[in-house]
C-alpha cells in the first residue's frame, strides 16, 4: 500500500467498564485497558469471561442484547462513545467481524462487499477499498459472482473481513476469526490481520487461539469473570512460564492465581 493510502488508526480506551444484562446479570465488573492507535491488542479468556460484552460495548450493540453500561465507559480517540449506535460508530471508523462470519449467504461475494460500504459516498475510496480486499484475499477475485453461502469456511471468513474493510475502518474488531478453520487457513487469516494493521488500522482481536493472537499482537489482555486478570506486552505473556503452563501447553510452573487460571482455557495446541 502506498504511503498516502495509509490509514490513521483509532485509539480505544476502556475505563472501569461495568455492564449488566436485563438489569440483573453482571457481565463486566470494572474493566480497564487501552488499545493504542495503530496497534494490535489480543483480548483473551474463557467462554463467559466477558470478551464479547466488551466488543458489544465498543461497537454500539449492547442495547440489541438488552445490555446496559452502569459504570465507566469507552472512548474512541479520546471522545466518549456514550449511547452512540452501531451505524454511527461505523461512520466514525469502527467495523466489526462477528464470530461465525455472519455473511449474507444468499447474496454474491460482490454484493456482500458492497454492503460493507453502505455508509460511504466517495466512490473512488470505495473502489480502492475493494481493490485492497482482493489484494489481501485473492481467493475471492475469481468468486465475485458466486453465491457467498457456497464458499468454503475459510473463504467466508475472508469475505467477512473484506466486507468490514469496505467500510474503511480505523479500528477493526475481530471476534474469533480463526474459529473452525484449518491450520493453513488460520495462517492466511493471521497474515491478513498483520497486513491490515501494517497499513495503519488498529485491531482489537478476540481469539481462543492464544498462541496465534499473542504472536501478532502488541499487547495481550486476559479476562476472567468480567474482570481483567492480566494485561501486558504480548511477547512477555508468550514467554511467561506460568502463562505457558496454563494457557499455551508449556512446562508446568508455579500455580497461577485462581482468577488467572479461570481465564486461561486449554487451546489444545502442543508447546
Amino acid at each position: 500500500m502506498a504511503p498516502e493510502e495509509r490509514i490513521a488508526g483509532a485509539s480505544l480506551e476502556v475505563r472501569d467498564l461495568a455492564v449488566v444484562y436485563s438489569d440483573v446479570i453482571h457481565a463486566l465488573r470494572g474493566v480497564t485497558f487501552s488499545v493504542p492507535g495503530g496497534s494490535i491488542v489480543a483480548l483473551l479468556g474463557a467462554n463467559g469471561a466477558g470478551k464479547t460484552t466488551v466488543l458489544r460495548a465498543a461497537t454500539g450493540l449492547l442495547p440489541m442484547h438488552r445490555g446496559r453500561t452502569v459504570r465507566g465507559g469507552i472512548e474512541l480517540d479520546g471522545t466518549p462513545l456514550g449511547r452512540r449506535g452501531a451505524v454511527d460508530l461505523v461512520r466514525a471508523g469502527v467495523a466489526q467481524v462477528m464470530e461465525g462470519r455472519r455473511i449474507f449467504a444468499p447474496l454474491t461475494v460482490e454484493e456482500n462487499l458492497r454492503t460493507g460500504a453502505f455508509s460511504r459516498t466517495d466512490r473512488t475510496a470505495v473502489a480502492a477499498s475493494r481493490d485492497r480486499v482482493l489484494e489481501l484475499f485473492p481467493d475471492l477475485r475469481g468468486r465475485l459472482d458466486d453465491v457467498a453461502g457456497y464458499l468454503s469456511g475459510g473463504q467466508q471468513q475472508m469475505l467477512a473481513i473484506g466486507r468490514a474493510l469496505m467500510a474503511g475502518p480505523r479500528l477493526l474488531v475481530l471476534d474469533e476469526p480463526s474459529l473452525g478453520l484449518a491450520p493453513l487457513m488460520v495462517r492466511q487469516i493471521r497474515d491478513a490481520i498483520v497486513a491490515i494493521n501494517e497499513a495503519g488500522t488498529t485491531v482489537l482481536l478476540v481469539e481462543q487461539n492464544a498462541r496465534m493472537a499473542l504472536a501478532i499482537a502488541d499487547r495481550g489482555v486476559v479476562m476472567a469473570t468480567g474482570r481483567v486478570a492480566l494485561d501486558g506486552p504480548a511477547d512477555a505473556l508468550l514467554a511467561d512460564p506460568q502463562v505457558q503452563a496454563s494457557y499455551l501447553g508449556g512446562t508446568v510452573g508455579e500455580p497461577l492465581p485462581d482468577a488467572v487460571a479461570q481465564a486461561l482455557p486449554d487451546t489444545g495446541e502442543p508447546a
